[in-house]
């Protein structure tokens, strides 16, 4: 009965996924881009109007309260290149 067990390889990311524009754009699409990300809690929105404002995802939103206790919306500002004018 051997005593020693099998050896770990250790590996860590390319040095250019720490400076790359490239790496990083697609890192923030398939990581932060498809899942839900808390950006506040309903408790911060009590009245009609309120707001908060986070940058997500290297964007910046709106989370705001609507109209008589209504839910939340998140607005977001999309730069046009995202949403060309539609003729």
């Amino acid at each position: 009965m051997s005593t020693t067990s099998p050896r770990i390889v250790k590996t860590t990311l390319p040095a250019r996924a720490y400076t790359d524009a490239e790496w990083f754009a697609s890192e923030m699409d398939r990581v932060f881009a498809r899942m839900w990300i808390a950006a506040g809690r309903a408790t911060q929105l009590t009245r009609e109007g309120a707001f908060i404002r986070r940058d997500v995802a290297g964007a910046s939103v709106l989370i705001v309260r609507g109209a008589e206790g209504g839910d939340a919306r998140v607005l977001q500002r999309l730069p046009p290149s995202r949403h060309p004018a539609v003729h």
